[in-house]
């Protein structure tokens, strides 16, 4: 049992506008610590529930390698498509901090949402930025 550092409860049930107008892709991936392990059709069947859940369409989907840890495809998708980007978990971020800053500044820089399905939470602004952040330094995972 642990506590979080902030209420975890309200950040989920915050009502959320995701029809931003950029197209919405989904993101499997197996190159961080978390997702080496979870088999990517799981992750996907999430990504698609959570997708009808929540009524977003979307366009196409990527996968990254798991060589790739310092995420290239995902990068390209927020940089260079501008698109809205489904993840399974916030532990599908790059584990070193200047990567994950890059792709979550990059979001709220070009109007996107990563939505964080696991955790039921999204980066769409600075304090969503922080709360991640928050998160991942509660667990020990960030470098």
């Amino acid at each position: 049992f642990a506590l979080m550092p902030k209420d975890a409860v309200a950040a989920t049930e915050t009502k959320r506008n995701f029809d931003n107008g950029r197209p919405n892709t989904l993101y499997v991936a197996n190159a961080t610590d978390l997702t080496e392990t979870l088999p990517a059709h799981l992750q996907r069947y999430n990504l698609l529930d959570y997708a009808n859940k929540h009524n977003i369409e979307y366009n196409f989907e990527y996968f990254e390698l798991e060589a790739m840890t310092h995420m290239p495809t995902l990068k390209y998708a927020v940089n260079e498509i501008k698109c809205n980007v489904l993840l399974y978990s916030v532990y599908s971020l790059p584990r070193n901090k200047q990567d994950r800053d890059e792709i979550t500044n990059a979001a709220v820089r070009n109007g996107l949402t990563l939505h964080f399905v696991n955790e039921g939470i999204c980066n769409q602004n600075e304090e969503d930025q922080q709360y991640i952040e928050d998160l991942l330094t509660f667990a020990k995972y960030t470098t």
